[in-house]
């Protein structure tokens, strides 16, 4: 776990005591961190970095040698000319030098708060895919940050309330859109933007975007591949120098094979750890068996971590606790974050490579609706069979505001062309509102490197034409032209992970949890929901284990197959019930925990 924490007063009158102290124990979790922290003479300003003991480097903040400003860095830097042992002086002698301009050319997982006390001037900046998150919230009395939500309980006067447009998105597509969370005043800062705190008032500038070039590179494919490798190499080993303490999730698509195939190559004398987990290691064409023959092929040493399935009920709220309800992966974690915490004692892995990546995204879209589909987002309004449980009237004002947002999200984005569109809205908001909450999750218990979203290739892949995007095809081209030996092996065709669609029809244990939250635990969450409909809709969903419905269960396979396909092209789509139940848990356990049971909407 790591993290920036911080409150500046901005009322007259004496600082509350106490304060920061609250806010840094709602951080911690409960857990032992290591704490830089500076307090201004006045109390009025506290700012703190935090991070897991044996984690921490030098000591912060940075301070420039005129006395002007002061630096903390939350994360890490691969620039050459920053690798310093005490990188975030580095940073700030930098800062120094070339002022705004350095964070363009920043590369890396970080945050930085840049605090000028003379001009009672504080600044928070976040990398270019905003890796580590900082949230902030402005009220009369104060301006709070923080790398995570739960802190934002403890400032005096604050009355919470659950946005709309938030509460609609998560429902629809599992996650939030745009640097909302489930408070309406909390906001995140995006990738690439720095916000600035001056005189009470508040500016977010965004220094950098990710922009897909009007005039193309123009090249064969053979230079592209040859360049992409290079830079593929050279992003990695800038990630893998320090050795031992690094392990690949390895899980046997294109993303990781390159990276443990390329770091084997960099560093062959080196023992290389590669990782994997699921429900079953030996299931024929699974992901887990692809990455076990890997594994083998490549000459690392590999290990198969086992998810049970029965814990879920026991760690449930406690993902809900970790996440803070901001992605519905519940199910991916069953036993929540002890499989990284296993990670770590067992293997002494401390640091993850994984594959997150800017390549391009699917190719078979023809329309916006399509699109946003394949980025996980629905539009409420068109999941016809999913949520017929909702208060009529609360669906029906969801609805109006997601269409809006939706409506807002294609309007604004600055590409016609539709995989153009496609590709940017990937990266600012599936990778920054789905795939970051996750890697942040993880954070709590181990440090994850992302190689490919290194700032060489965000600035590759911004050149490309759109044809070599499309379904990733020049980073594949790349991968078999480096490593022709593995396509013998193949690809997975079934995931590993848990099928809770399956699960879900007959684990008695699991049921009889979700019962009791969604219908015995009474908190104002309730206020929403028809029971009585709820009850015949978790009837129905753990007889049919995985339909859509009781009528559909009935059906032929082809007949399901056929009523989806028209549906689709009527741009209608279909949630499972098992992600309609884990939704509708997620936030009913995060009123309790983040709204003290009161369910009080925005607006």
């Amino acid at each position: 776990m790591r993290g920036l924490l911080g409150i500046v007063q901005l009322s007259p009158g004496n600082s509350k005591g106490g304060l920061f102290d609250c806010l840094l124990s709602e951080f911690s979790l409960g857990r032992p961190l290591y704490c830089d922290r500076y307090e201004s003479a006045d109390h009025k300003l506290c700012v703190a970095r935090l991070c897991r003991a044996g984690m921490q480097g030098s000591s912060q903040p940075a301070r420039s040698a005129n006395g002007r400003w002061m630096l903390f860095l939350n994360g890490e830097l691969y620039n050459e000319d920053l690798l310093a042992n005490n990188q975030a002086q580095a940073v700030l002698d930098a800062y120094v030098s070339e002022g705004e301009e350095l964070f363009v050319r920043l590369n890396g997982s970080y945050a930085l708060l840049l605090i000028e006390p003379a001009a009672q001037r504080l600044r928070l900046i976040c990398d270019r895919s905003a890796s580590q998150p900082i949230f902030y919230l402005k009220t009369a009395d104060y301006f709070a940050f923080s790398s995570r939500l739960k802190p934002f309980r403890c400032i005096p006067n604050w009355k919470p309330k659950i946005s709309r447009s938030a509460l609609a998105g998560f429902l629809a597509s599992g996650y939030h859109l745009q640097g909302r969370v489930l408070w309406d005043d909390v906001a995140q800062l995006g990738p690439g933007q720095m916000l600035t705190l001056e005189s009470k008032n508040i500016k977010v500038h965004q220094y950098w975007d990710f922009t897909l070039a009007s005039h193309r590179r123009v090249g064969d494919e053979v230079a592209y591949t040859e360049e992409l490798a290079r830079l593929l190499r050279c992003s990695i080993a800038r990630r893998s120098r320090d050795g031992d303490r690094l392990g690949v999730l390895l899980s046997g698509g294109y993303d990781s094979r390159a990276i443990a195939g390329i770091m084997k190559r960099l560093w062959p004398d080196r023992p290389l750890q590669t990782i994997t987990w699921g429900e079953e290691e030996n299931k024929p064409e699974s992901d887990a068996l692809i990455a076990k023959q890997l594994s083998g092929r490549i000459g690392t040493k590999h290990e198969f971590f086992k998810l049970n399935g029965l814990a879920l009920p026991e760690h449930f709220r406690s993902f809900v606790r970790l996440d803070e309800g901001r992605t519905d992966a519940v199910g991916n974690y069953p036993e929540s974050l002890t499989i990284f915490k296993r990670i770590r004692e067992a293997l002494g892995v401390e640091v993850l490579l994984r594959g997150d990546e800017c390549f391009g995204w699917k190719e078979d879209v023809r329309r916006n609706a399509d699109m946003l589909h394949s980025l996980e987002i629905h539009e409420l309004a068109k999941l016809m069979d999913s949520y017929a449980y909702l208060d009529p009237k609360v669906r029906r004002d969801l609805e109006t505001l997601e269409r809006q947002q939706l409506h807002q999200i294609i309007s604004s984005c600055p590409y016609a062309e539709l995989h153009d569109r496609k590709d940017h809205l990937y990266y600012t908001l599936r990778l920054c509102g789905y795939l970051n909450p996750l890697s942040q999750l993880k954070q709590i218990e181990l440090d994850l490197r992302n190689p490919f979203l290194d700032n060489e290739i965000l600035d590759f892949v911004s050149l490309l034409p759109e044809k070599l995007r499309l379904g990733k095809a020049l980073f594949k081209a790349t991968v078999k032209g480096l490593f022709p030996e593995f396509e013998a092996i193949g690809f997975a065709k079934h995931s590993s992970l848990i099928d809770w669609d399956q699960r879900l029809g007959h684990d008695s244990a699991l049921q009889e949890y979700l019962r009791a939250i969604l219908l015995e635990k009474e908190n104002g969450f309730d206020a929403i929901l028809d029971r009585r409909e709820l009850e015949r809709f978790l009837d129905r969903a753990f007889l049919t284990s995985g339909s859509l419905d009781g009528h559909e269960a009935k059906q032929p396979n082809t007949w399901r197959r056929m009523r989806r396909r028209l549906l689709r092209r009527r741009g209608f789509y279909n949630l499972s019930p098992c992600s309609q139940i884990f939704r509708l848990t997620i936030l009913k356990i995060w009123v309790d925990e983040y709204m003290n049971g009161d369910f009080a909407l925005s607006g």
